[in-house]
């Protein structure tokens, strides 16, 4: 806790002590970074919540936007919170690349990114108004939202806005989104610097430090001493448990934090899963195994992705919370019939994969000689059912010690395959084969292998057991099956 009392020490001294009004943007530059499918630009604007009276921001805007006035497409944006390492983070450590990446291999539409650029020599800030370089919070959610929408034809919508941010930036994006959710349709945050919701949880040298420190517009907001309802207000912590999961409705949140955290922020963050999942709150908790803070984490890059990608689901109209799992267990009409009547399911599709042939044909997977195997590919909302639970479920719907077979269905097409769509999936179902191995009388053939084409099958196999549970094999193998694992056996009518 000691490197977390310390960044509490300069984060709360940051936001009070006022750098000279001249050297508010006196602030080391990077270099616009070269993308291909964006274009860089930055702009200063007036804001009377700012001290001295001026802001400003980096802006990607993708290569659609010809910046014609007369225009009327307006393009969904994300406003980006940086954390104490500055703006120039985003740009230099593989933020720009990653976005770009993501956008050349379209798993994000058309967007513009704004970089927040804090005043002050370093940058820095905590997204609370009364800091010395203004107020903030109204600064983003006001002008700076008002002048981006304004200068660049950017979404006026609250489904067209997303904010993101790191560390002390993911605390800033967390507090406005659940401050503001009239504002933002999404948030994400990494590393996301988490605070009690109760200040007395500072511990005694902590909360003095904190008061010491409270001077000018922070004192206003917090209190001397710490009033514990307006601490609250401005903690992500205390806003879980002040907001309604009708008022946060429709509002989409993912944050992540690394399991070794040098700061100490992995605790915080599973307690605000936590606290989230007893309100009622919808949201997506990723923990990063082996991941350490913000941009000094190797596995930052691959964070980013996968909020981006999270973000970009929100900003098309989609359901962010919806992820792919793809399964092998034998004959697909049996998995199937299994996997879709777990609430949090939205859809499961049978079909092939693994194999060596294009397109193929039901009649050409029966060979075995394509290299295919039936699998079922399954649609969840992962804030009603993990991935963890479906892997469970799984292997409760097959034997996995058989190699190549399922009871009386022998041949390559049949075997125990789970096919990862990430790193997260394939820790997952390797760690869950691990924990359960003792339980089986023979070891788990199971084969866990990247994602590769998915071939849907042809139209009379899907639903097959919902469509003909009267048939010879359903009522001989699937029925029984069902009732086994105490599921419906009727569950067409």
């Amino acid at each position: 806790m000691t490197k977390l009392f310390s960044w509490l020490a300069a984060s709360v001294a940051t936001a009070v002590i006022a750098a000279p009004v001249a050297a508010q943007f006196q602030r080391r530059e990077s270099s616009p970074p070269k993308l291909e499918h964006f274009y860089f630009d930055s702009w200063s604007f007036e804001s009377e919540n700012a001290r001295g009276g001026e802001a400003s921001y980096y802006i990607s805007l993708p290569k659609a936007h010809d910046h014609a006035a007369s225009s009327p497409r307006r393009f969904p944006w994300i406003l980006w919170c940086p954390g104490f390492g500055g703006p120039n983070d985003f740009q230099t450590r593989g933020g720009a690349e990653t976005l770009d990446r993501l956008r050349g291999e379209g798993q994000i539409p058309e967007l513009a990114l704004i970089v927040f650029r804090p005043s002050g020599g370093r940058g820095r800030t905590t997204y609370m108004n009364g800091e010395a370089g203004g107020d903030i919070e109204d600064l983003l959610v006001q002008d700076l939202v008002a002048h981006a929408e304004s200068r660049y034809r950017l979404s006026s919508e609250r489904r067209g806005r997303a904010v993101m941010g790191v560390s002390a930036g993911g605390f800033g994006a967390l507090k406005l989104s659940l401050r503001h959710p009239d504002v933002f349709g999404a948030v994400a945050a990494h590393s996301a610097a988490i605070l009690p919701a109760d200040p007395t949880e500072l511990a005694g040298y902590s909360e003095s430090m904190v008061s010491r420190f409270l001077r000018g517009g922070l004192k206003e907001q917090l209190g001397d001493p710490i009033d514990p309802e307006k601490w609250a207000e401005q903690m992500p912590m205390g806003l879980a448990t002040r907001r309604t999961p009708e008022q946060l409705m429709g509002l989409h949140v993912y944050f992540d934090a690394g399991t070794e955290d040098d700061y100490g922020f992995f605790e915080p963050n599973q307690q605000l899963a936590l606290t989230m999942k007893r309100a009622g709150h919808r949201f997506e908790f990723h923990p990063v195994e082996e991941g350490g803070h913000a941009w000094s984490s190797l596995k930052m890059r691959d964070n980013l992705a996968r909020s981006l990608t999270f973000v970009g689901k929100s900003l098309s109209g989609k359901n962010p919370y919806e992820q792919v799992a793809t399964f092998g267990g034998g004959c697909f009409w049996c998995t199937e019939a299994v996997l879709e009547q777990l609430d949090g399911v939205t859809a499961v599709t049978s079909g092939y994969m693994g194999g060596e042939v294009a397109s193929p044909t039901y009649k050409q997977v029966c060979t075995g000689t394509t290299g295919h195997a039936e699998v079922v590919q399954v649609r969840f909302d992962t804030t009603v059912i993990s991935y963890e639970t479906l892997l469970e479920w799984f292997f409760r719907s097959h034997d996995p010690t058989t190699l190549n077979r399922q009871g009386y269905d022998v041949g390559t097409q049949y075997r125990s395959a789970i096919f990862f769509h990430d790193e997260t999936q394939r820790r997952t179902a390797l760690a869950l084969i691990n924990a359960i191995a003792s339980t089986w009388p023979d070891p788990i053939v199971t084969e866990v292998t990247p994602l590769a084409p998915f071939w849907p099958a042809e139209g009379y196999h899907q639903d097959y057991y919902r469509n003909n549970s009267s048939q010879r094999y359903c009522r001989g193998v699937i029925a029984p099956k069902l009732r086994k694992l105490k599921l419906k056996t009727d569950y067409a009518k």
